[in-house]
């Protein structure tokens, strides 16, 4: 069986484990989304960007040739000749440079590959398939647009993607272009996304460094709760340990003085008696009259002997049950103390577990030896009856009574040795709280100087049938 410490330290990280997996889910999908989006974006501006910075090289090149085109007519050779060498000439950037085909495909301007120059390339396909010089010959009819393809990069020499915008030369029927190559842009998105990345990572890192300090402090916490409260129960054990010494020292201590003032009195006075019945210049009618009086100090040890045995417990209360018992105690309380004592049990009916019975009786002890040695009274009431699902009793009385909260001191066993009339000072009440406590019942004291003191218990009754006792049963037979 797990502990309760452990029980607790496990009822509060598992919800915070499950919680802290659901933000980390919660921040992956957001964090995922999100860096979608934002890379999506950046892509966006930066291909704006490269659309104006291409329609912005264009312009410039045909600000370079427009002297020369503009004032030649449609066959002036010479003017295409000067067009393309300043073409040849014209560069941007590191890779950036200008070309021209005819609207058949062949090849008029390529700074890069000159080889190509004179070449028909209406046929040509990039490595995904695309006719690349048709596309963009369709772009130019259209009034000018943007066509992606892969391309030779003239400073690493490896095919890369590249976005062309093209223009039409109308008067000679040329198509007129440039592009620029954009793995940079995925350089720069690749780097985004890593860093996006670094950022979710060290989020995760974060949130687990969270999550392992809030366990080791939950788990610090429950050690020193469980600590603290085996500490409040050892304090309880312990509390309670010397109140069990000091009601079983107190209960020894009433024994004695009932053997020694009692007992041990009678059998000294019969040993006397006998002792004198036995000397040989008795008269028989002495003899006869010693052993009488020692017959009846006899008579009265036995009964001495069963009070004191009917105290430690009545076999009544084994035999017959709680009322019979109580009957029978309440009666030699009123023959022993002269206080009036008048008992109603209407609990007949009921089939009360031992524990039960015991705890009602030894209250009921209790509450009248605190009414014998402190409440000065003439008359007691108790009532026993059900109520409802209730087990109620009612201890009444009329005496002196006392003030409700006052401390009540407790006493050491050698003040009690010394002094043994404080022997039930102060215990009584709370010896009445602890039994009913045991049975999950309830206590409620009134009590003001002057008019006595009110008692009452309330104790559930779990599944207790209403059945006729065997004893009764037997008695009706």
């Amino acid at each position: 069986m797990w502990s309760l410490k452990f029980k607790i330290i496990l009822l509060s990280i598992v919800p915070l484990l499950c919680v802290t997996a659901l933000i980390a889910t919660l921040v992956f999908k957001q964090s995922s989304i999100l860096t979608e989006q934002q890379l999506a974006l950046i892509k966006e501006n930066i291909m704006r960007s490269k659309t104006l910075e291409l329609q912005n090289h264009i312009d410039q090149a045909f600000a370079s040739i427009r002297d020369i085109y503009e004032p030649a007519s449609a066959d002036d050779e010479q003017a295409k000749q000067q067009v393309r060498e300043l073409l040849n000439r014209l560069r941007f950037a590191e890779d950036g440079y200008f070309f021209a085909y005819t609207l058949k495909g062949v090849n008029l301007v390529h700074p890069i590959q000159p080889e190509l120059v004179g070449e028909n390339l209406w046929d040509f396909k990039d490595s995904e398939g695309t006719y690349l010089i048709q596309d963009l010959i369709a772009q130019a009819k259209a009034g000018g647009g943007f066509s992606n393809y892969l391309w030779e990069k003239p400073s690493t020499g490896k095919r890369t993607k590249k976005l062309g915008y093209v223009v039409m030369l109308d008067k000679w029927q040329w198509m007129f272009g440039t592009g620029v190559y954009l793995d940079d842009v995925d350089v720069e998105l690749a780097k985004l996304e890593a860093q996006t990345q670094d950022n979710i990572n060290r989020t995760f890192i974060w949130l687990f460094i969270i999550t392992t300090i809030s366990g080791i402090l939950i788990a610090f916490l429950g050690a020193s709760l469980n600590i603290s409260e085996h500490k409040l129960a050892d304090k309880k054990l312990k509390e309670l340990t010397q109140r069990i010494i000091d009601s079983q020292e107190q209960e020894r201590q009433r024994v004695s003085r009932e053997l020694h003032d009692g007992i041990n009195q009678l059998l000294v006075s019969i040993k006397y008696r006998l002792e004198s019945a036995t000397e040989c210049n008795s008269t028989p009618s002495s003899v006869s009259d010693s052993l009488n009086q020692g017959l009846h100090t006899i008579n009265e040890a036995i009964g001495e002997i069963r009070r004191i045995s009917k105290d430690l417990r009545p076999s009544v209360l084994d035999d017959l049950g709680l009322a019979a018992a109580l009957g029978g105690f309440c009666q030699e309380f009123e023959h022993r103390t002269g206080i009036d004592v008048f008992l109603e049990c209407d609990i007949d009916n009921l089939n009360l577990p031992s524990t039960v019975e015991t705890t009602f009786y030894r209250i009921t002890q209790e509450a009248l030896q605190n009414v014998e040695k402190h409440a000065q009274a003439d008359t007691v009431d108790i009532v026993l009856s059900q109520q409802a699902r209730l087990l109620v009793m009612k201890i009444r009385d009329n005496g002196t009574g006392f003030v409700m909260g006052k401390k009540v001191r407790r006493h050491s066993i050698k003040e009690l040795t010394r002094r043994p009339e404080l022997a039930s000072s102060g215990l009584g009440l709370r010896n009445i709280f602890e039994r009913i406590a045991h049975i999950d019942g309830q206590v409620d004291v009134d009590s003001k100087l002057g008019e006595g003191t009110l008692i009452t218990i309330k104790v559930p009754l779990h599944e207790v049938e209403k059945t006729i006792p065997n004893a009764i049963q037997e008695q009706t037979v």
